[in-house]
């Protein structure tokens, strides 16, 4: 009787451990997964602005010899839930400018990471931009292309952004993650750059700097062609600033 006695408590105890562990998640079985890809395409003015979102995915900007711009969305969403997640597509069309709003939004629970939409924008590199990138998780990535201006922010993750000297303005600000600027070799560019904990390089850049500190970096090149400013930001992560041969 003693031994089924001790079989009967062990067998109570594992339950209790059992149960516990379930409520903390551990023996969390992931639910099966829907995914979709959904495009659409555009065809542009001369001049094109855009704005582009998403709740959790990554922004990738890609070049193209098309003339059509095409935006795809990869959405994935627990099995039956993809109504869940919200596509918006605008257009609009002044004199020699394109103006597009596209975003992915969660209707559903916003902070689950079983729902994401990453977001991939093919351009044609016969066009000038204006583009504003942001993810609340996740990466941004963008060419070498002609425009003004490239802004880019998530909260968690790198931002990439490369520029042949063309731009007036590059913004990117991260929470937590990395950002590298690639800059045609010899551009000329005035730049401002903060982190909370990380470093800051600028790969042997000819910078005449006015403030040089551990989390701090302003300066500008005295040389070269364009008229850039670059403002960069980040928490936790480090910042890079490097020229390439175009």
């Amino acid at each position: 009787m003693k031994t089924q006695a001790k079989i009967a408590i062990v067998i109570v105890v594992v339950l209790a451990v059992f149960t516990v562990l379930l409520g903390m998640g551990v023996f969390y079985t992931p639910p099966t997964m829907d995914h979709k890809e959904a495009t659409t395409t555009y065809t542009p003015l001369e001049t094109v602005v855009i704005q582009a979102s998403t709740f959790n995915g990554d922004i990738n900007v890609e070049p193209t010899q098309d003339t059509t711009i095409e935006v795809t969305y990869s959405l994935t969403a627990p099995q039956g839930r993809l109504d869940q997640i919200k596509i918006i597509n605008n257009e609009t069309k002044t004199q020699n400018v394109t103006s597009l709003l596209v975003s992915a939004q969660n209707l559903g629970n916003s902070n689950s990471p079983d729902y994401s939409a990453t977001l991939t924008l093919k351009l044609p590199t016969s066009r000038s931009y204006n583009l504003t990138l942001l993810t609340s998780n996740g990466n941004i990535v963008t060419p070498d292309l002609q425009g003004d201006k490239v802004a880019a922010s998530t909260l968690n993750g790198d931002i990439t952004i490369s520029d042949s000297g063309d731009s007036y303005s590059i913004d990117a600000t991260c929470m937590n993650g990395n950002i590298k600027i690639r800059l045609a070799q010899g551009s000329l560019f005035s730049v401002t750059a903060s982190i909370g904990n990380g470093e800051i390089d600028y790969q042997g850049i000819p910078l005449d700097t006015s403030t040089q500190s551990a989390t701090r970096l302003k300066g500008s090149t005295t040389a070269g062609e364009g008229n850039l400013t670059v403002s960069l930001m980040t928490g936790n992560g480090n910042i890079k600033l490097q020229y390439y041969n175009p």
